[in-house]
Order: C-alpha cells, then sequence, then structure tokens
C-alpha cells in the first residue's frame, strides 16, 4: 500500500467524503467522477475484489440508483453481491449489506414502475 500521495488510504477516505457532500447536493455527474477516482485508487493499492473496494463499489451504486440510472445500479450490486458471497458467504455481514442494497433497488424501481404507470393513466 502506497504510504503518501493522492493514492494514500486516508486521502482516498477524504475524496470519499467529499463524493457524498456532492451527491447530497445533487451534484451527481460530479459525485459520480469523484468516486470513480476513489475507486481506482482503491483498486490499484489494495486490488480489486477486495472488501475496501467492494465497499466502494457498493458506495458508486448508491449515485445510480438515481432515475435513469438504475440499470448501472443493478450491474454494480450484482457484481458486489456476487463477490461477497464468493469471500464472505452468505452469513457475512458485509453481504447482508449488498444484498439490502440490491433489495432497495429493486424496491424502488417498482414503485417508480408503479407511479409511472399511475402518472401516464391520468
Amino acid at each position: 500500500m502506497k504510504e503518501s500521495g493522492k493514492e494514500h488510504d486516508q486521502i482516498l477516505d477524504s475524496v470519499e467524503l467529499l463524493e457524498q457532500i456532492l451527491f447530497k447536493l445533487g451534484r451527481f455527474e460530479e459525485a459520480e467522477q469523484v468516486h470513480l477516482r476513489a475507486l481506482e485508487g482503491r483498486e490499484r493499492i489494495v486490488g480489486g475484489g477486495t472488501v475496501e473496494a467492494l465497499r466502494s463499489m457498493g458506495a458508486v451504486s448508491q449515485i445510480y440508483m438515481e432515475p435513469g440510472r438504475s440499470e448501472k445500479a443493478e450491474e454494480l450490486l450484482v457484481e458486489v453481491l456476487e463477490a461477497r458471497l464468493t469471500q464472505i458467504g452468505r452469513i457475512g455481514t458485509e453481504t447482508v449489506v449488498a444484498l439490502e442494497c440490491l433489495t432497495a433497488l429493486y424496491t424502488k424501481q417498482k414503485k417508480l414502475r408503479r407511479l409511472r404507470s399511475s402518472v401516464s393513466k391520468q
């Protein structure tokens, strides 16, 4: 792991915090770009498929849960869940979190579909 520079673990944590602020401000495209940079850095310093990288991928998927981007969110969440099941198994906390996120996405999609059909009928 790098000990200094823009890919130091603590710097990447700070970058992810910036992403959360941008997300809460509704600046989704900027949040996505910032978090993807953090994810790439994490994958370089700790490797892809690690707990840290998968956690970061799960966080990026939250940005994609905005309307119109749910397919990308689903793709990432399924990838995270499959990796968690392989690495940790069904009883791991990280697996449960990944499953909860995917469930939330599917629930939101169903609600959005219901809302769209209700609006189109009126």
